[in-house]
């Protein structure tokens, strides 16, 4: 008998075989191992968690799933708080309001909530994934507010219908906002092309949450509702408990796909010290607070414009040419404007085309906002600065790009970072001509 060979487990099932050479060139299992499926925590596992977990998904899903639960059950005490409200509002068992009234209060509310998701999603659409975990915890916090103004809506009562289109209004955000952010961090989340599945157990997770807020709801909420003053400390004791718990989902998340302010926090720390940090570092650092802007939030770049943006006349264009080194992209330094930096693309780029002109924007912020630098290159553009002009600035950032852009991936990569894709937010203007 040979020693062992092979050894396979399957992870949905939570077994495990070992196989042995014999002497005769067959496989042998010389050890199995399977567990018991029908054990409790086995059902719980294959009801309520993906396919093949925990390997079908991100090593942060426990941390963000329990957390998520937490405040949906929250979510769901207050929206009871709410509902009762809102049917006191519109006058259910008072005897001298009319159906009618109520009827056109509802369609009015329902309608302001479907013209707001049309504005918002035209608005900020293409934000949601560059920033999902943001505007995650936005989403959470405008449904906060939300049902505190279905709260006190039995109290305006001449106002009534405009405090329902408010309220329509915000949770009209916060069903577009909640739902495409979901999606955003479900894709996040599943390893093995499992997103359906990863989308359909949260699902099941949130379900059987909201079962349990439904059963708390029907023993504790009558009792809660005889009382103004235990209404207003329920809802404020679970809309606190919420927006923690919210905060600390999208605080667990560690993206592997870069936005822009994780991407500047890898880069500056690089330029600084030389050092990639890794995934968990970097987002451990980024902003998720909504209206909070950080450092990186409003960086003065923009990638993806018309070359009517930046690009004066022929001579113009062929000096950003030529002090870009003949790269694929152009760009251009104008400190005189509101967004100094401005990046025209060719219609052949691709991800890392995008970051590293990305990365070349960020060291000619860094050079000029930073003193020191982990290369002397870079500290001589540094000391040196105020003395260049602009076409001077972008070509000795280029030429720094050049050599160290490819090392800066490697690194990266090597810290489990994910560049074959990026969530940086690019306008749609390309170029198309010889030049590049």
């Amino acid at each position: 008998m040979f020693g062992c060979v092979l050894e396979e487990y399957n992870s949905n099932q939570s077994s495990r075989n070992v196989y042995s050479k014999k002497e005769d060139n067959t496989l042998s299992v010389v050890e199995k191992e399977t567990k018991d499926d029908t054990s409790l925590k086995n059902v719980f596992m294959t009801v309520f968690l993906p396919e093949g977990y925990p390997d079908s998904v991100s090593d942060d899903y426990f941390d963000y799933q329990f957390w998520d639960t937490l405040q949906a059950f929250a979510s769901s005490v207050t929206n009871t708080l709410a509902t009762h409200a809102i049917l006191k509002g519109i006058g259910v068992g008072d005897s001298t309001a009319t159906p009618i009234a109520a009827t056109i209060t509802w369609l009015m509310r329902d309608g302001t909530g479907m013209l707001g998701r049309i504005a918002f999603a035209y608005l900020q659409g293409s934000k949601l994934d560059a920033d999902c975990k943001k505007w995650r915890l936005f989403a959470d916090i405008i449904n906060d507010v939300s049902i505190g103004i279905d709260i006190i809506t039995p109290y305006f009562a001449g106002f009534t219908t405009l405090l329902q289109c408010f309220s329509s209004l915000g949770r009209s955000l916060v069903g577009i906002t909640g739902s495409a952010t979901r999606a955003a961090l479900t894709q996040h989340q599943a390893r093995r092309n499992n997103l359906a599945d990863v989308s359909a157990k949260d699902g099941s997770q949130e379900t059987v949450v909201n079962l349990i807020a439904l059963i708390f709801s029907l023993t504790v909420i009558p009792i809660i509702l005889l009382s103004t003053n235990l209404i207003w400390i329920t809802f404020i004791g679970f809309t606190l408990f919420h927006i923690y718990a919210n905060y600390s989902a999208v605080r667990a998340v560690s993206m592997e796909i870069v936005n822009f302010d994780r991407f500047a926090i890898l880069v500056e720390e690089y330029l600084k010290s030389g050092i990639v940090q890794s995934v968990k570092e970097v987002n451990s650092k980024e902003n998720v607070l909504p209206l909070v802007w950080s450092e990186y939030s409003k960086y003065p770049c923009k990638i993806g414009v018309s070359i009517q943006e930046h690009v004066k006349d022929y001579t113009d264009l062929m000096a950003l040419r030529n002090c870009n080194n003949g790269c694929s992209y152009l760009l251009s330094l104008n400190h005189s404007e509101t967004v100094p930096i401005k990046i025209s693309l060719n219609e052949k780029e691709d991800s890392l085309t995008i970051l590293e002109a990305a990365f070349q924007a960020i060291l000619i912020h860094f050079c000029r906002t930073n003193k020191t630098a982990f290369d002397a290159f870079i500290s001589d553009i540094i000391e040196k600065y105020s003395s260049y002009d602009s076409y001077q600035i972008i070509s000795k950032t280029r030429k720094f790009t050049e050599v160290n852009f490819p090392i800066f991936v490697s690194k990266a990569i090597a810290e489990g970072w994910d560049f074959s894709r990026n969530l940086l937010l690019v306008d749609g203007w390309r170029i198309k001509t010889h030049l590049f």
